[in-house]
């Protein structure tokens, strides 16, 4: 029988016994005779209401309201109670009896005034549950109408339940919140379908609980992992693994996934986590990617040092042996003419390469100064093209210089550091009369227009030996130089074009090469212009 249909019989029968009570006192004023008759009948009801009365494992309590003038109900005065109710609120009837519930019981919510008020109003009886702030104790209420201003109420105890029923509640959302900040997708399968899964996964792979329920596991896997994940779940395999997971758009994404047999709501389930492991994936290639680029340093530094070992040592060997052959006391006017010429062209050669290591350091160090001033280009060409043009054509070389056709209608002047364009252009039309040994070399420069920007484009074309497609992208880096791990044809630090793309970018401008191997280079930068 439910707590509230045993409820009802027990008010049913008070008010009935209530009712025999009172027909029995008014028969006893009217008529003697028949009280002599009823009187076993009358001493019956009145024994069996008060055992009931005090001997019912519920409070009982009988109270009369109070209203104020307007008719609002604000209090209530004990009437009875039984044993059982003393024991919940701590009262004694003796006390108790005649005074104010809010007196008595001085923590009574107001509103509980105002439902029992309601419940004498209308005649019906009302179920509710409440919690009794000076006991501490919740407590089930079945609150009926009585007579006239008087209602009853029984009370049952109910905090154990409430606290069983809180703890349920806890539990249900210390689960729920695990499940729903855990970072893994997780899910509950039987027999290879989706019973469960949690917030993460549905954010995840973009399934909503609807869609997921009753799906397949093995959805979730890319094609050429499900049949692996079939192998370790028949056979219990609980160890973390790798596999690629596929998401309701068809996104696939590397995981690490998981599970293992539990026993949830009386059945055997597999709990299987998936975790993105794009992020570290990613790491483990950058990683392996500093590593190798650590380790073509480490390559490309000992190739540099090697050569700038045969760079300084080569030159020098030279000055110091033709200084000991200028020593011979017979030589003869030729002769000193052709050795001091080989002491100048070494010592040129060691005093590049110490200018190239000095300038490289000050460059990685930040310690670059740009001075900017008005250079005119066409001087500067004829400039260049005057140094090298003996050198080119002690090789045989054809060397050009195609003045600025574009600029005829205004002036050839521009404001930027000459002795940094100076060099780069030096460094560049060295380089290609160093790894050409046939053919032309032509440099120059047009002007760009277009945007609202206005830049020059320096060029230099050789028809040399061209640089590997391999090399091109690396060809601006420190220590790289074409023919690095060939056996050296040609002279020279590798640090030229590195200080160059420096000083172009100090300037404002962009370099790239174009190449093709055995067919010659063509190297482009280009600077800010502004006709003046």
């Amino acid at each position: 029988m439910s707590d509230k249909k045993e409820k009802e019989e027990l008010v049913i029968e008070l008010q009935e016994l209530k009712k025999k009570y009172t027909l029995l006192k008014e028969s006893l004023k009217k008529d003697v005779p028949e009280q002599m008759v009823t009187k076993c009948t009358i001493k019956e009801n009145a024994e069996k209401f008060v055992s009931l009365f005090n001997n019912i494992l519920v409070g009982v309590v009988f109270c009369k309201v109070l209203y104020d003038k307007k008719g609002n109900v604000t209090d209530c005065i004990f009437r009875d109670m039984n044993p059982v109710y003393e024991l919940f609120t701590g009262l004694k009837k003796t006390v108790a009896i005649g005074r104010k519930v809010s007196e008595m019981l001085p923590e009574t919510e107001p509103e509980w005034f105002t439902v029992f008020g309601e419940v004498v109003k209308t005649g019906q009886p009302m179920s509710f549950e409440m919690y009794h702030k000076q006991t501490g104790k919740y407590y089930s209420v079945f609150a009926f109408k009585f007579k006239q201003d008087e209602f009853s109420a029984m009370l049952n105890d109910i905090s154990e339940r409430k606290l069983a029923e809180q703890e349920v509640e806890e539990s249900r959302e210390k689960y729920r919140g695990l499940s729903e900040a855990a970072f893994e997708s997780v899910f509950l399968s039987e027999k290879g379908v989706c019973i469960e899964q949690n917030l993460s996964a549905e954010k995840k792979f973009g399934y909503s609980h609807e869609e997921a329920i009753g799906r397949y596991g093995t959805d979730w896997i890319a094609p050429e992992h499900r049949e692996t994940i079939m192998k370790n779940m028949l056979a219990g395999y609980e160890q973390p693994y790798e596999v690629s997971a596929i998401k309701k758009d068809g996104t696939v994404f590397p995981c690490m996934i998981q599970g293992k047999m539990m026993h949830y709501k009386g059945k055997d389930v597999r709990v299987t986590s998936l975790t993105d492991i794009t992020e570290r994936k990613q790491a483990e290639q950058e990683l392996i990617k500093a590593k190798e680029k650590a380790e073509e340093n480490d390559r490309l530094k000992g190739a540099f040092l090697a050569n700038m070992s045969h760079e300084i040592r080569t030159p020098m060997s030279g000055i110091l042996g033709f200084i000991e052959l200028l020593k011979e006391p017979y030589l003869t006017g030729e002769d000193k003419e052709l050795y001091i010429g080989m002491i100048e062209r070494s010592s040129e050669r060691m005093l590049n390469t110490v200018n190239d290591i000095i300038n490289i350091s000050k460059i990685e160090a930040g310690q670059v100064e740009i001075s900017k001033d008005e250079i005119d280009i066409d001087e500067l060409f004829v400039e260049q093209y005057n140094f090298f043009k003996m050198k080119a054509e002690a090789k045989g070389i054809e060397l050009t210089c195609k003045p600025l056709p574009c600029l005829e209608s205004t002036t050839s002047s521009l404001v930027t550091d000459k002795s940094k364009l100076k060099a780069i252009l030096s460094k560049l039309i060295s380089n290609a009369i160093k790894f050409t040994r046939q053919g032309n070399i032509v440099f120059g420069c047009s002007l760009l227009t277009g945007n609202d920007v206005n830049e020059l484009e320096f060029y230099v074309k050789d028809t040399g030996i061209g640089i590997p497609l391999c090399k091109l992208k690396s060809v601006f880096n420190s220590f790289e130089q074409a023919d690095i791990e060939k056996s050296r044809s040609f002279e020279g630090s590798g640090l030229g074009l590195t200080i160059s793309k420096a000083y172009v970018e100090m300037l404002g401008g962009r370099i790239w090469v174009t190449s093709e191997e055995g067919i010659g280079s063509q190297f482009y930068f280009t600077l800010p212009f502004v006709g003046i």
